[in-house]
């Protein structure tokens, strides 16, 4: 897999990639607002592309 962005990786899986009130942290939300994951943007950025190699289910 090429080296994407976690940008690049949060479009592709619709997602979108908001500020949390905690400095040098990120929350990975849905549409609908939902807080998926949070971390820092380092463990933000491991986990969802770790998502993207592994298959559903």
């Amino acid at each position: 897999m090429s080296d994407l962005s976690t940008a690049a990786i949060l479009e592709w899986l619709g997602l979108t990639h908001a500020p949390t009130t905690a400095p040098g942290q990120r929350a990975v939300v849905d549409e609908n607002g939902a807080i998926l994951f949070v971390g820092t943007p380092w463990g933000v950025n491991s986990w969802l592309r770790a998502q993207v190699r592994r298959p559903a289910g």
